[in-house]
């Protein structure tokens, strides 16, 4: 194992310092960056807070498979993929905030359309986001707002919001082919031009498949397709068509069955598997009025259906050996609408918007008990659920003096939250949460700036697991500072930060049990570096720590949990020769250690894994890569807590071609 990793380190090093062997000269292809995208990115960036943006070229660099790992390079996150194979929700612990409580700490937006689905079986699953439909190709850029500090993200943003924006012109198409190790094959096009004279449009197809690297974490089919049709000029009035249509069949192994390496192969306790099929149709019309150099109008309706089915068989320490399979339709629609001002006052900025937001999301959900041939013996869970959120808010940013930028806003959310139960009460919440955002950033020199901020958030959880007030609330306090030298090839971002969550539920491990913990303090410190002091190499590097404290929950000895440390780390390099080729080394790790009411340490679970990437241009519009995953061959969990959750493949490879045209 030692020799082969030595080999690929080799191999690599060796296309590095021989570029010059190679004349095809070769450009990142330079997509489309609008006078509009440019003024938002750089204002962005200004705001007193952890903001992080990947552009489309920054993701071509990673080659992802899937939009979950972007996360990967994000300070202060620990993600544990909820179903293997790439299939299904996630888990996302940002800043010490999950503890079996899905993705609902963590607001996700796709084209300003929110993802995280309310309610579910249980409060594992409501507020969780199912990125399947994004594919990495698709995607313009990303932003990612650390803290419940964005004004427009609204419910599930107590720790962040992340918002993905996706391509809706490019003056290339592409087609992509890949395969690897345990049978993985994916097929992916992009198709972009312009019609009818005023007419653009954007469209991805996707389709990928995997026999699975142990038992049960086969990907049957996959097929994704995706289109914006824009009518206008991007930089001036323009509406969006977007349409998305995905479907899925998938196997994994369940959450709560034994994993476990058996010096050959990761393995599953007798019987514990886990299946999922989803459907999903999505619509959304985006229309963008820029009534004058000020003021803009946005406006955003969407629509989206799906329907799936989760069966599993497990044999669970608590309830003993079981099958049972669960069906799931939803129905989601809403509208968006802001209204912005952005200005010059006596030759200093500001901005100031005005927003409203609604949406009514309901589902059925039933499940059944069924025999070892699958067959529903009889029904143990019947519940239809009714969302509905009605919010306004009020942002403004100004520059106080030319070195001194304050921002204030206000978000007011009315949340009605109703579930009818078939086996017990029904149950009922309604939330008035009132979210105030505050901070003021100071540019200390040319090159360095200094924040500091404070934000309230508010999460309003399904109303059979609530407590009496039905909202979990999030009070960040932050101070950082951000920067860059020598013309902007060394770049910086610290901060440190603490974070107190209100009336948080936490499951308890041995009952199951869901308990109103009371209050969850959160300190922490993140830190992302890059630096381009040589010219073709770009080297990054990205820490976060925190501890997380709690005062109720236990441990699996039955001592009481008193906090929990994450802690994640990643460095790696960066290489493009100009010349067609290119590459990138990356090392990651991430841990997690429980302390008890005895200040007893658990033994810390971690991971650390290596990446290696290449990249060959032998023409201008071809490409070919070669991927080696996990070069260390850890056998690790992404969940590292928990080492009987969902495995991940031990040493593995892909590799494909990209054709533009």
């Amino acid at each position: 194992m030692a020799l082969r990793c030595l080999l690929m380190l080799i191999v690599w090093t060796i296309c590095m310092i021989s570029d010059s062997v190679f004349a095809v000269e070769h450009k990142l292809e330079q997509v489309i960056i609008t006078t509009e995208s440019l003024k938002f990115k750089e204002e962005k960036e200004k705001e007193p807070a952890m903001i992080k943006i990947f552009t489309s070229q920054d993701i071509e660099k990673m080659n992802l498979k899937d939009a979950w790992d972007i996360l990967y390079h994000i300070s202060g996150i620990t993600l544990m993929k909820y179903t293997g194979g790439g299939i299904g929700q996630a888990r996302v612990a940002i800043r010490g905030q999950m503890l079996h409580a899905g993705a609902n700490h963590f607001a996700v937006f796709l084209d300003d359309v929110p993802l995280n689905e309310p309610g579910g079986a249980g409060p594992i699953f409501a507020g969780q986001a199912d990125l399947n439909s994004i594919t990495p190709e698709m995607i313009d850029y990303v932003e990612v707002i650390k803290g419940p500090f964005d004004i427009d993200a609204g419910d599930f943003n107590t720790a962040a919001v992340i918002k993905f924006y996706t391509k809706k012109y490019s003056k290339k198409s592409s087609i992509t082919a890949e395969g690897g190790s345990y049978g993985y094959a994916r097929g992916q096009a992009s198709l972009s031009n312009e019609f009818l004279s005023n007419f653009k449009h954007f469209t991805s197809i996707e389709f990928k498949r995997q026999d699975g690297f142990a038992d049960n974490t086969d990907i049957d089919y996959f097929v994704n397709a995706n289109s914006n049709i824009t009518y206008g000029d991007l930089n001036a009035n323009h509406t969006t068509l977007s349409l998305t249509a995905f479907s899925y069949d998938a196997k994994v192994p369940t959450g709560f069955g034994k994993v476990y390496w058996d010096g050959g192969a990761w393995k599953l306790a007798p019987n514990d598997s886990d299946g999922r099929t989803k459907d999903e149709a999505r619509f959304a019309l985006n229309n963008v009025w820029i009534i004058s150099p000020q003021w803009k109008w946005t406006n955003l309706a969407w629509a989206r259906y799906w329907q799936g089915t989760w069966w599993e068989d497990t044999h669970l320490v608590w309830t003993g050996s079981q099958q049972r399979e669960q069906y799931q339709k939803r129905n989601d629609f809403g509208y968006r609408s802001h209204l912005d001002y952005d200005t010059e006052i006596w030759g200093r900025y500001f901005q100031a918007i005005v927003g409203f937001d609604f949406r009514k999301d309901f589902y059925d959900t039933d499940q059944w008990r069924t025999d070892g041939h699958r067959n529903r013996v009889n029904k143990t869970l019947g519940f239809d659920g009714d969302y509905i959120q009605v919010a306004s808010y009020f942002k403004m940013q100004m520059d106080i003096v030319p070195s001194v930028r304050a921002y204030v806003g206000l978000r007011y959310d009315h949340i009605r939250y109703d579930v009818d139960s078939e086996f017990s009460d029904n149950f009922k919440v309604e939330s008035n949460p009132v979210s105030p955002k505050g901070g003021v950033t100071w540019q200390a020199t040319e090159n360095i700036s200094f924040f500091v901020q404070a934000s309230k958030g508010t999460r309003t959880p399904d109303p059979q697991y609530a407590n009496e007030d039905g909202v979990t609330t999030s009070i960040n306090y932050e101070i950082g500072s951000k920067g860059h030298f020598l013309g902007g090839r060394l770049n910086y971002m610290i901060s440190g930060y603490y974070t107190q969550l209100k009336d948080v539920n936490v499951r308890e491990t041995a009952s199951q049990k869901y308990l109103f913990t009371g209050d969850q303090n959160v300190p922490g410190v993140e830190v992302e570096l890059s630096a381009n002091v040589i010219k073709p190499l770009t080297l990054w590097a990205t820490f976060g720590y925190n501890w997380a404290e709690w005062e109720n929950p236990k441990d699996v000895e039955g001592k009481g949990i008193v906090g929990v440390d994450p802690w994640d780390f990643s460095l790696g390099a960066d290489y493009d020769s100009g010349f067609g080729i290119r590459g990138r080394i990356e090392y990651i790790t991430n841990g997690r250690q429980w302390m008890n009411s005895n200040y007893d340490r658990r033994e810390p679970k971690t991971y650390q894994i290596i990446n290696l990437l290449l990249m060959y241009n032998p023409m201008k519009n071809l490409e070919i890569f070669l991927k080696a995953n996990n070069l260390l061959d850890e056998r690790y969990c992404t969940w590292p807590a928990y080492d009987f959750y969902r495995p991940e493949p031990g040493i593995n490879f892909t590799g494909g071609l990209k054709l533009s045209f």
